[in-house]
């Protein structure tokens, strides 16, 4: 079984690639024209939105008890499932308007 600290460990880890992810994908939005930028706005929106609720999440555990963490994890695991999609899918479509 995963202990507290790994699974903190691999969610920070998805954190921070997100947030590089969605540095690379601001960069894209400025660079694009007005309205392929629009998209690009509407998909970080999205994306951040996202981030923020996983980070809350990443918060939540750091602060459950012992007890509580894994009523927690369970939860979070299906919400992480439902962001890696979403993530995965904007990227693809940012790259895919791209080119």
């Amino acid at each position: 079984m995963t202990t507290r600290e790994e699974y903190l460990q691999k969610l920070k880890s998805q954190l921070d690639q997100w947030n590089a992810d969605i540095k690379v994908l601001e960069g894209k939005a400025e660079e694009a024209q007005a309205q392929a930028a629009e998209e690009y706005h509407k998909q970080l929106d999205s994306l951040r939105s996202m981030r923020d609720d996983a980070t809350k999440r990443y918060a939540e555990i750091q602060d459950a008890t012992t007890d509580a963490w894994h009523e927690i994890m369970k939860a979070t695991d299906r919400a992480w499932d439902a962001w890696i999609d979403a993530f995965t899918q904007a990227r693809s479509k940012i790259a895919k308007d791209d080119k």
